[in-house]
This record gives structure tokens, sequence and C-alpha cells, in this order.
């Protein structure tokens, strides 16, 4: 993939352009204004190439110059219609993409949307902006079981049931379109040709929310969306390729959407993007197109089968799911595993009721994953003489959380509730709290996640 952007960029850093224009910080950095840190440094280097829309380089959001060449650059690579650069993240992406399927060819707008329950915040939040009542499909929950027989069911939300949604569109004539989020928080895909097929055959257009598998088009392609049969595919560049906090890209397969998204991206998306995202973008999606993920698959199968060796860890496995998104699993709360982990250095994305979740890339070193192996052999061994969690302390303010979510059965949501990592809404706004819900709360208490929206 040619570099539009950064090239072009870098001319005009070199010449002869003194800014009269915003930023306020001149491109000059900080200078002799603020203490000697590295931190300072490397804000007034990135000062040195933040610009805005000048004379000679191109506008994100009518681009004709070196923006619109990328961005064609971008749909030959990932072979899709059109593909864009996103600056306010997968946010962003999937605002966009709900409200160019929510008004039809003929100018009629659609109000119901089929949304995977597991889904991303934002979805939930763009349904709420643009008046859509989200119809909700609950997809099939993973159990974990560790290497000793302990069973722990309905850990978290797998892949999407196909009887379930052949059934819920047979019973929805008026949609205008599903969410889902493949892959999940955990790694695992969904069947999105199968997805694809029963949604198409109802006139449904395919949103995927594939946040997480940025890097699937170019290391796991057969599990990516965009060749699966979505329509509109979003993804985070940031959480899996290398490329800056809040960067993401919107992918038009289907032809007859790219209208509309190129109309609702403009509307949501900052009227002053970043050069420095936008070449950060430009690059992680050049290193993707040209790297070979060989080597580093060979290096984290032979991590993972050694994992897989030790007693008391077990590593989720299922049909189909992210070769890269290592789910550590053990008879202890995951809050317990995830500091014993801490203490080492090592700090995960995320901690379950009874597992932790770590994110690796190629930028994992050899080096990074035979420490991380030598911390897991010693936690097994702390695992084996009943060391690490044995006893967890019950603390009064969990107690009192606990006591808080009981009190709720029954009565009507008046906000939303989640924890964060993963951002997916437990209890929307306006349901009904069922047991179910009362139930997952609880476990979520125990594990001593932070469970925001409890404030009824």
């Amino acid at each position: 993939m040619k570099k539009y952007i950064v090239e072009k960029l870098q001319s005009y850093i070199d010449g002869n352009n003194i800014p009269w224009h915003m930023p306020g910080h001149k491109r000059k950095g900080f200078g002799n204004m603020a203490e000697d840190t590295a931190i300072k440094n490397i804000i007034s280097a990135v000062h040195h190439i933040d610009v805005t829309e000048v004379y000679g380089l191109d506008d994100l959001h009518m681009p004709e110059g070196m923006i619109a060449k990328s961005q064609e650059e971008l749909a030959r690579v990932y072979n899709t219609f059109a593909s864009y650069y996103l600056v306010n993240g997968s946010t962003c992406g999937i605002m966009t993409a709900i409200a160019a399927c929510c008004r039809r060819d003929d100018g009629k707008v659609v109000h119901n949307i089929i949304v995977a329950r597991n889904c991303h915040k934002s979805v939930i939040n763009a349904a709420e902006l643009l008046g859509v009542e989200p119809i909700y499909i609950e997809p099939k929950k993973v159990s974990l079981a560790d290497e000793n027989g302990h069973e722990y069911p309905d850990q978290f939300y797998g892949d999407i049931d196909l009887e379930k949604l052949e059934k819920l569109c047979r019973e929805n004539t008026d949609i205008s379109a599903m969410v889902i989020t493949s892959p999940t928080y955990e790694g695992i895909i969904s069947d999105i040709k199968e997805i694809s097929n029963i949604v198409h055959r109802h006139g449904i257009p395919l949103i995927v929310d594939e946040a997480h598998g940025a890097h699937l088009p170019f290391m796991q392609k057969s599990a990516s969306a965009i060749g699966l049969g979505a329509d509109l595919v979003v993804q985070s560049l940031h959480k899996t390729m290398p490329a800056m906090t809040q960067t993401a890209l919107i992918h038009v397969v289907n032809s007859h959407l790219d209208e509309s998204v190129r109309k609702y991206k403009s509307m949501f998306m900052s009227s002053s993007p970043s050069y420095v995202m936008l070449c950060s973008m430009e690059l992680a999606v050049c290193w993707g197109a040209d790297y070979d993920y060989r080597p580093y698959l060979t290096r984290l199968e032979s991590y993972r089968n050694k994992i897989s060796q030790l007693k008391n860890i077990t590593l989720l496995k299922t049909a189909c799911y992210d070769l890269s998104r290592i789910v550590i699993e053990a008879d202890v709360h995951g809050f317990v595993m995830e500091e014993e982990l801490r203490k080492s250095g090592i700090i995960c994305e995320m901690s379950g009721t009874h597992y932790v979740v770590l994110i690796s890339t190629p930028f994992d070193s050899e080096e990074d994953f035979e420490y991380l192996y030598e911390v897991l052999s010693r936690i097994d061994s702390q695992l084996s003489l009943g060391q690490l969690g044995a006893d967890v302390p019950a603390e009064e303010k969990i107690e009192e959380t606990k006591n808080r979510i009981r009190a709720l059965l029954g009565t009507r949501a008046k906000n939303n509730i989640y924890v964060y990592p993963p951002g997916s809404y437990i209890v929307v706004k306006g349901e009904v709290i069922a047991q179910n819900h009362i139930d997952m709360l609880l476990s979520y208490a125990d594990s001593r996640k932070e469970i925001r929206g409890l404030g009824q």
C-alpha cells in the first residue's frame, strides 16, 4: 500500500511553511516552557507534525488529494467497495453504520434493529440518539471448565444462535439492520457467512462490529466479516494494530450504502480530523498489508501449547476464535489471577469471573512470551499448593453492592447497567430487571468488578 498521506505530510513539514493558523502550538512544541520530561518531549515531537486543513494538504470530509488516494488504496487492500478513515473511534463508525441503514432508498425510515445482546454500549447509545428500537437476540453462552473438572456455566456470550435469528427475522418484518459483535472481547468469532445468508433472505443488511478484529484481514482472513457477507464492517485499528488510540475504519461492502455512510460519517466525526491519527492509520494498514504473520503465528502456537500443558490453567478454545486472543481460565476468581499477574508486571486487558483476557500482537517478542509463561508457571504451582485465592475475604463494600443489586429485582432500570471492560450493557435503561440480570450482576460483584449504573 502506498503512503500517500505520510509522504505528502512529510513534504509539507520539510517545506518552508510558517503556520499563522491553528493549532495553537504552531508546530513548535513546548521548547523551554516546561521542565524536560520524556512525555513533554514526545508531545513536542507530535506537535511538529500536527497540522490542519491548509493549502496543499487535504480534508477528510471532502477528500480530493492525498486522503482520497489513500482511501482508494484502503479499498483495494481490503477488497471493499469503499473504506474510510475515522478519527472518533469505532463508536463513530457504529453510529454511522446504523444511521446509514435506517433510511432506505425510498426515503422510508425504519426504526427497528436487531441487536446482539453482547453489543458494545455504543450500539445502544446510537439507537437512542437515532430513535431506533433495538430487538435483542441473545447469543449462545460459553461455559468454562478447568483442568481439574471445575465447571463455571454461562461465563460470557459467544456466537449467534442461527435458529433464534431465523425465527426473529420471520416474526419481525420491519427491520433496518442487524448489528453483531465478532470477534467478541474474548475472541469468539460468529458464523458471519450463515448469519448474513439469513438476514439477507429477509432483506436486512448486516453490520459487524469487528472492533477487536482489525488484524483479521491480514492474519486470519477467513474469519474477517469483510469477505463473509457483511454489508458494513467497523474496525478499531488501535486495538490490535500498530495505530494510535481512537483510530478506526469503516468498510463499505454493500455499494448501495456508500452514499449514506459518507453522509453520516461527516455528521458524527469531528470537523477537525487529526493528521497525526491519519498518518498513524495509513502506516498501520501499510504495515499489515506487508507483514508476514506466519512467524508470529508459529510463536503464538508454540506458547499456547506450552501454557496448555500447565496443570491448573486452561486456555479458551472454541470452534472459531481469534488465535491471538489469550483467555486464561483457572479455579480462582479472575480478579485474583489478574492481581497476581500484575504483581509481576503483566497487565491484563480485563478479568472476568473466572478468567482473564490478554491481547497478543506481533509486537510481543519471544522474550515477552517466555516471561508470560514463566509467570503463569509460578501461578500454576501456587494453585497446586492452594496458595492462591483459596480464601478471599468478604468485603463490606462488596456485600453492600450485592444488597443493592438484590433490591433491584422487578424494578425498571433508570440507567444502563454495565461493567467496563467489556462495555456491553447487562441491563438497558427502561428494562425490567429480571432474575437472570440479578444473577449476572451478583457474579460480577463477587468478582470485584466495578458495576456502573447501579445508582437508580
